[in-house]
């Protein structure tokens, strides 16, 4: 009778278990929550969208008059903080819309609002609900980069930049009017409260953890951590 034997050459057993680690990085929760860096601690605890799928969206009006399409991702963090990251935003109305905000805020006061308007209007649909009782929720965090730059001038004589590289953009290309981080290397991190009082919002800062820009940004890109 004659025996029957499976091979398995030494280039198949390579190419399995070559297979075997893609397969683990794809599948590696620290693989995806920190697609993008400077995301703090909970790796195990997924963003919403999951990068590198687009940033959730939400339009808002800055005290300068013109409006801004903020770039956010959200999660609950190891069931214990309410996160909130802030990727980008960009002026509704491009270039000029940013020229003339630039003129009268700084990026980390655009920043410094939109925090505070996203945590007031909650697109996040994170808790305590304004229909609800009386309550207090102490564990939000705002994530965001340390150093913004932005590709139209903020305040006189500022070059224009993107990403922290001239970016030559001519001002008059339609939907220009992007702020961005230069860098990812390390993130502002400050904690809120947010309270539910007679069926209003009260929102007020606790603490942060300041990010570091990062010496090889360009001089134009600015800090923004509050603390």
């Amino acid at each position: 009778m004659k025996r029957t034997y499976n091979f398995i050459s030494k280039s198949n057993i390579i190419t399995f278990l070559f297979g075997l680690f893609i397969l683990f990085i794809i599948l590696s929760p620290k693989t995806y929550a920190q697609s993008t860096v400077c995301y703090p601690d909970c790796d195990s605890s997924f963003w919403s969208p999951l990068p590198p799928a687009p940033a959730l969206t939400y339009i808002l009006t800055l005290p300068c008059g013109e409006p801004v399409i903020v770039y956010y991702r959200i999660r609950h963090a190891c069931n214990v903080y309410w996160d909130l990251f802030i990727e980008q935003f960009s002026f509704v109305n491009g270039y000029n819309a940013g020229v003339h905000c630039g003129s009268t805020m700084s990026i980390s006061e655009m920043l410094s609002d939109i925090t505070m308007v996203m945590l007031l209007q909650d697109p996040m649909n994170f808790p305590p609900n304004v229909g609800g009782r009386d309550t207090c929720v102490s564990n939000y965090r705002v994530i965001e980069g340390p150093c913004w730059g932005a590709n139209f001038p903020i305040g006189p004589n500022s070059p224009i930049i993107l990403n922290g590289i001239d970016s030559g953009i001519n001002p008059m290309q339609p939907g220009v009017g992007l702020v961005t981080p230069c860098s990812f290397e390390t993130c502002c991190l400050d904690y809120y409260k947010v309270c539910i009082v007679n069926h209003m919002k009260q929102i007020s800062w606790q603490t942060g953890q300041p990010g570091v820009c990062d010496p090889n940004d360009p001089p134009q890109c600015v800090p923004v951590c509050n603390n």
